[in-house]
């Protein structure tokens, strides 16, 4: 069969039928705390309340798995899941409480109970959703959603939070290959494809309910807001700072919070760069809990090792500029506050400048950059078409004025065709690290201007994918990149080591191939199982 979608070195390009060894852990088997117990052994093709039947494996929980089925009275699908969300289900389907955000929470169709071997299972039956925000995130070419898809998803997504807020439910979080054991069968879960409609809010395993004040340690690792890192009690406004902490992974493609040091998450290194990004906490914040005496004096000085990192969210926001730079960075100040009182609700987000933005005016996300003419070299004039700039932040906690790896991608139009391009600069570049620190806005820049003067029509590009083009200083390596002409002042300091630069082409593996996407309407559907992790395209290009 064919997928609607490739990875190149996925899963996806594995036999679909595939047995795996025993010993091989798979799925929730590799979750720290697995007990079987808490997972009903479900098999393809079983039947359950006589009508639904097991079609795939979608994904799993801590103590829960799900499961698309067919139900064979009305010819749809539905998705079941045995799970422990049944108290908040009818918590919010117990109030008579009018709402437009119930349209954006999955709630159960229906609950009922199963016998396994471990006793009882709960299961609700949901209608299917696609995927996630994070798979659509990452399914596309510059893995960043543009301006206009955050703005319209985080209305929605607000819309149904306010809804959970006002019922007292804090959220809290954010036939394929198998393993056959004595007593169960184990599978590998299958993605959803891009589907139409609205985003919901899902997964609410782990959220608490009422109005008093919570304890305990909740939240991803990354996401955690201060008072859940310090012990401290807590509300529905984590939820609020989660929504904001998003807006990066989202939007401007790498994590807010690095959050980690020697590769370990790290509270300290985690509290230092709120500390850049936020201003010191307040008096009335420390007082709340012990552990801050651990970070800060009885002044609110910051103590710690770990030094402050020298940021700021002006610096690192670069994708907008003008009155959209603004405006981002005012919705992101009414939520990463210290005191959660202080934060926006849900309600007040909502109609916030940011997100009250027409659609018809949306950010340009690319700028187009005419390449000179090389007179003798070509007969027309390429075209590039700047789209996503990345770079890795990890410099950011490390003190380093500059990213070890910065990518830009692009466009490249020429006598009627054109190409995906990914130019990736590795290192620390000898004349740059010593340069006096710049912003992101001023990097982004810099390196757009180098990367519109390369001559790609002397690189081996790659048709109907993404080419990345991997530049770092390698003098050992014989092949230089070539410039069309002298780079701008703005782009000189990389200009400047451009005889030191040497190059390496290679299918980006990061890259998806959309099926039905309209860039490259020749692509033929490949067979996953006819797919293999490396190929050699050309010459020394896989």
């Amino acid at each position: 069969m064919s997928s609607p979608f490739v990875r190149n070195g996925s899963a996806a390009t594995q036999n679909v039928h595939q047995l795996l060894p025993r010993d091989v852990k798979l799925e929730e088997e590799e979750l720290p705390d697995y007990n079987s117990q808490y997972f009903y052994p479900v098999r393809l093709g079983d039947v359950f309340e006589s009508r639904y039947q097991v079609i795939t494996k979608l994904g799993f929980g801590v103590g829960s798995s799900v499961w698309l089925c067919r139900d064979l009275e009305q010819q749809a699908h539905v998705a079941a899941q045995s799970t422990n969300e049944v108290v908040v289900m009818r918590h919010i389907r117990s109030t008579d409480f009018e709402h437009p955000g119930e349209r954006y929470l999955r709630l159960a169709l229906k609950e009922f109970t199963i016998c396994g071997p471990g006793g009882e299972h709960r299961c609700l039956l949901y209608a299917p959703q696609g995927m996630t925000y994070t798979e659509l995130r990452n399914s596309l070419p510059n893995r960043m959603l543009d301006k206009a898809l955050l703005q319209q998803s985080y209305q929605l997504i607000l819309i149904g939070l306010d809804l959970l807020h006002q019922l007292d439910v804090v959220h809290t979080e954010h036939p394929s290959a198998r393993k056959v054991l004595q007593d169960r069968t184990v599978y590998r879960s299958h993605s959803m494809p891009i589907t139409h409609g609205t985003p919901v809010l899902c997964d609410f395993g782990g959220a608490r309910i009422g109005e008093r004040k919570h304890r305990g340690d909740v939240m991803p690792d990354f996401y955690r807001a201060p008072e859940v890192i310090l012990g401290m009690e807590w509300d529905c406004k984590i939820d609020i700072w989660s929504i904001g902490v998003m807006v990066w992974d989202l939007f401007e493609g790498s994590r807010l919070f690095y959050a980690l040091k020697n590769h370990i998450l790290d509270d300290e290194q985690h509290l230092a760069e709120m500390v850049a990004l936020m201003g010191p906490p307040p008096l009335s914040f420390l007082q709340r809990s012990e552990k801050c005496r651990k970070y800060w004096d009885a002044e609110g000085r910051w103590i710690a090792a770990t030094p402050i990192p020298e940021q700021s969210l002006d610096a690192r926001e670069g994708r907008l500029e003008g009155e959209d730079h603004k405006l981002l960075l005012d919705f992101l100040s009414k939520i990463l506050k210290w005191l959660p009182e202080e934060r926006a609700s849900a309600q007040e987000l909502i109609s916030h400048p940011f997100l009250m933005q027409r659609a018809e005016q949306p950010q340009r996300t690319s700028t187009s950059a005419m390449v000179n003419y090389v007179p003798g070299y070509i007969d027309s004039t390429p075209q590039l078409d700047f789209k996503a700039y990345w770079e890795d932040e990890d410099h950011l906690a490390q003190g380093e004025p500059e990213p070890n790896v910065r990518s830009q991608t692009l466009v490249y139009h020429y006598k009627g065709k054109k190409w995906w391009i990914k130019v990736t600069l590795m290192g620390l570049i000898s004349c740059i690290s010593n340069e006096q620190k710049a912003s992101k806005r001023e990097r982004r820049k810099e390196f757009q201007g180098f990367v519109k003067v390369i001559n790609y029509g002397s690189l081996a590009l790659l048709d109907d994918t993404m080419t990345e083009i991997i530049l770092r200083e390698e003098p050992e390596v014989a092949t230089a990149i070539e410039l069309y002409c002298e780079a701008t002042d703005s782009a000189s300091r990389i200009a400047g080591v451009v005889s030191k630069l040497r190059y390496q082409i290679r299918e980006d593996p990061l890259r998806v191939i959309y099926l039905l996407c309209e860039e490259f309407p020749s692509l033929d559907q490949i067979n996953i199982t006819e797919l293999t992790n490396k190929v050699e395209i050309a010459d020394g290009v896989f």
